[in-house]
């Protein structure tokens, strides 16, 4: 068996570092920085300096709360009861309309994704051209449920 797929989340918390540094430094020497900017760059760009460091802001914001949502789904998983079903794909089915949804059964469990709407760190048969989701196939899938979610961690297939 080889593995077609599995869920890597790195993360460094050296980006945490990174972005709360950033933020500190731009509000701790808001005047200098200021000062400089309004002698020398304002004149160039016209930019207002609160303005960009408002940009400033939201960008270290937005990738803060990022950071956190991946950190929070690495938790998770690591938290979560792995189940594994392994035998041959059946009752496979992919639909195209906005995006391709996409169902098959192994030894009675129904998995059922969709390339759009699944968090790219879970399978969605992304390289669907590569053919190792078809009816037929013996795999190997280690998933974990959430809810009515079986998100699927890990595909391995006979080649």
């Amino acid at each position: 068996m080889n593995t077609y797929f599995e869920t890597v989340i790195e993360l460094s918390s050296f980006s945490y570092y990174f972005y709360i540094s950033l933020s500190l430094l731009a509000l701790l020497f808001y005047k200098k920085m200021k000062a400089i900017y309004d002698s020398k760059i304002l004149k160039i760009t016209k930019i207002k300096y609160n303005f960009v460091i408002g940009v400033v802001l939201i960008y270290v914001c937005m990738n803060l709360i990022k950071t956190y949502q991946v950190s929070q789904l690495k938790n998770e998983i690591a938290n979560k009861n792995i189940e594994l079903v392994e035998g041959m794909i059946e009752g496979y089915i992919s639909e195209k309309i906005a995006s391709r949804e996409e169902s098959f059964i192994i030894n009675n469990v129904k998995f059922e994704y969709n390339d759009v709407a699944t968090p790219k760190y879970f399978f969605a048969n992304r390289k669907r051209s590569e053919g190792v989701i078809s009816n037929g196939r013996f795999v190997k899938v280690s998933y974990f449920v959430d809810g009515k979610t079986k998100n699927i961690v890990k595909v391995e297939a006979k080649q």
